[in-house]
């Protein structure tokens, strides 16, 4: 029996409608999960309340497609370094920077 992750984006929603679905495998997570089209090359605006204005250097862990990190490059005139893991991205990364 293998696990499933169930992702559903919720919006006023019950959760109680889980409890029809019938399936042949354990759920293991449930939750209210964000709907990315692709999560790698999401732009994460948000972070620039975070980062000052006068910033040489931003180190950037999870760096995705580096989508975030070439907006923070330009929004904050600054230098970005990215950390990612996932090799499928690095290279779409290296691209956008």
């Amino acid at each position: 029996m293998s696990d499933l992750l169930i992702l559903k984006c919720i919006k006023n929603e019950d959760i109680s409608s889980l409890d029809s679905i019938q399936l042949n495998t354990q759920i293991t997570h449930v939750g209210i999960f964000p709907q990315f089209i692709d999560y790698y090359a999401e732009l994460r605006d948000e972070i620039l309340l975070f980062i000052p204005d006068n910033i040489d250097d931003v180190l950037e862990i999870g760096f995705g497609r580096g989508i975030t990190g070439k907006f923070i490059e330009e929004k904050r005139n600054c230098r970005v370094t990215g950390v990612e893991m996932k090799p499928e991205v690095i290279s779409d990364a290296r691209r956008n920077l």
